[in-house]
């Protein structure tokens, strides 16, 4: 019974020393999509504690703007090459990427590219690079050599914007909801005359009914 016990008490520190799973570690050449992004055997890959610029954005060195994404993109290639990288599944995000610590000759590349201020220390989900990103910022390398938006702040503002479509001002929603119980706007959507307003709370003006040339 002693022996069982024992077994039972050391089973867990056991499992935890054992190498991961071949579910969970991915090898081969890496392509880089953009400068925390990987792929690997055609899966996607999202580097593990870090958030490096997009890569349609631009930051500012010297008062100039400059495709900081696309550098730290650029970063990343330079880093990987052609040669083999190993990644250990740590969990899998919203979009169904595999979000992995990966190596490369045994450097972890997330540390790398925040080491040299490519990439920013994702506190969000994790501190353990935020020594790292304190030294890229005191030595002023990369990103830190100028300004940046965060590439979390940067994503958000895409996608309020990314159905094209202006968000209308006050006055112009007031005006579309209340336009009905006014006199001059006729239901909010007719155009019978300049001063009614279309369905959008526009003035009707040349558009209206009374302004067309064959109106008796």
């Amino acid at each position: 019974m002693k022996r069982v016990a024992v077994l039972i008490l050391i089973l867990p520190f056991l499992l935890l020393s054992f190498p991961a799973t071949g579910a969970d570690r991915l090898s081969g050449v890496a392509s880089v999509i953009d400068g925390d992004t990987i792929e690997i055997h055609k899966r996607r890959i999202r580097l593990f504690g870090i958030d490096a610029p997009e890569s349609a954005q631009t930051c500012t060195r010297d008062g100039s703007p400059y495709r900081c994404g696309q550098q730290a993109a650029a970063a990343l290639a330079g880093k990987v090459g052609r040669r083999v990288v190993t990644c250990v599944k740590r969990d899998t995000d919203r979009y169904a990427r595999v979000v992995a610590t990966c190596a490369e000759g045994g450097v972890d590349l997330s540390q790398w590219m925040v080491a040299q201020g490519q990439a920013v220390a994702y506190r969000k989900y994790s501190q353990a690079y935020v020594a790292d990103e304190e030294k890229a910022k005191a030595g002023r390398l990369g990103i830190w050599s100028g300004k940046f938006q965060d590439p979390a702040e940067f994503r958000a503002n895409g996608r309020s914007r990314s159905s094209g479509r202006k968000t209308p001002s006050f006055s112009r929603r007031f005006t579309r909801y209340l336009a009905p119980y006014f006199g001059g706007a006729r239901e909010g959507r007719r155009c019978l005359r300049p001063d009614d307003l279309d369905r959008a709370g526009r003035r009707c003006g040349k558009r209206s009914s009374a302004s067309r040339p064959d109106r008796n």
